[in-house]
């Protein structure tokens, strides 16, 4: 479902009765897609694990914890070169209905972040859920 996903094999299992965290998501689909880069680029791992949701759940406080104690973000980071994703800036998203985006390597920016998304198949999957938007990760 997510380009990122296909780069790292997930070994982070969320419960499906996970209450969303306060904090969770993004009011946006760009801000989603950007803070998700951002984290990335920074190490954030609570930043970066309230951005993503595995097979559709959002992930509770307990969840949350779990996230970052799975190591998630350490394994993106070590499997491709996270330059630039700090200063990332993304412009838009292509809408897939209301629910849905993907995140175009076009609208990304400096060149470093860009070609981070270009790596992970040129588009990172976003979903809304409820008024949030976050980063979906399947668990293939």
């Amino acid at each position: 479902m997510i380009a990122v996903a296909a780069t790292v094999p997930l070994a982070l299992a969320l419960p499906g009765c996970a209450r969303p965290a306060p904090t969770g998501g993004a009011e946006t689909a760009p801000a989603a897609a950007q803070d998700f880069l951002r984290a990335l680029g920074t190490a954030d791992a609570t930043r970066f694990c309230a951005l993503v949701t595995v097979a559709g759940q959002v992930a509770g406080e307990d969840d949350l914890a779990r996230c970052e104690r799975a190591g998630l973000l350490d394994t993106f980071r070590r499997t491709t070169s996270t330059a630039g994703l700090p200063e990332a800036v993304v412009t838009g998203v292509t809408k897939v209905g209301e629910e849905r985006a993907s995140l175009d390597p076009a609208q990304v920016s400096p060149k470093a972040a860009q070609d981070f998304v270009g790596r992970t198949g040129g588009s990172i999957a976003l979903v809304r859920l409820g008024d949030r938007w976050y980063v979906t990760i399947d668990e293939h």
